[in-house]
């Protein structure tokens, strides 16, 4: 985005925006199209501007366990490896420290294959999030500016680069709207456990 001062006669880099809808559907184009222009003309508070590049797309916002191991010598890698943080589809650090470990890897064992799955905790609190947003989408908005509102932007890139320490995760929990939390905690919980026993039951059969 580009702001234009008309009476210098001169073009000034202003800024980059982003749109970022947490959606189950792809919308029509005028639709990000018309929330970029509130956001610039009403939040921003610029009237005169001239858009030089737009680029669109979409990335899926899951938990699912993608596996990485897809042939004898073949890995995936990325978002088919699952490499997009679920919440909120921050990949650049995850797929940074996934490529250092596949290098490890090869050196090691000879193979891509021995990679970290990523710690437990940050599974478990990307799919409390994933619960909130398909339960209550419109408490996602204050969650987030919460995020970032009260707690060092340091901590919070921490907490996307999945290298938080547990004062870190606690501070940045203590910070959020309890409530939903709790409740999708023990939903998430309640689905696990429904996992496990369905995966034991059907065992049986597999093995016959």
């Amino acid at each position: 985005l580009h702001r234009v001062d008309r009476r210098q006669r001169q073009m000034c880099i202003r800024d980059r925006v982003e749109y970022v809808l947490f959606s189950p559907d792809v919308l029509r184009q005028d639709h990000y199209e018309r929330a970029l222009r509130e956001h610039i003309e009403t939040v921003r508070g610029i009237q005169d501007y001239q858009i030089v590049f737009e680029e669109n797309g979409c990335v899926p916002i899951t938990d699912y366990p993608f596996a990485r191991r897809t042939g004898r010598r073949i890995m995936a890698i990325g978002a088919k490896g699952g490499q997009l943080k679920p919440s909120t589809g921050y990949s650049f650090m995850r797929v940074q420290q996934d490529s250092a470990a596949i290098v490890r890897s090869l050196l090691k064992r000879g193979h891509p294959f021995d990679v970290s799955h990523g710690a437990r905790l940050f599974r478990l609190g990307d799919s409390v999030l994933l619960d909130i947003m398909l339960r209550r989408g419109d408490e996602i908005k204050p969650i987030f500016t919460a995020m970032f509102a009260k707690n060092p932007i340091h901590r919070v890139f921490r907490f996307l680069d999945e290298t938080a320490s547990p004062l870190d995760v606690m501070g940045m929990v203590a910070s959020l709207p309890p409530w939903q939390f709790v409740y999708s905690l023990g939903r998430v919980g309640a689905q696990a456990a429904r996992t496990r026993t369905a995966r034991a039951q059907a065992m049986p059969a597999a093995l016959m």
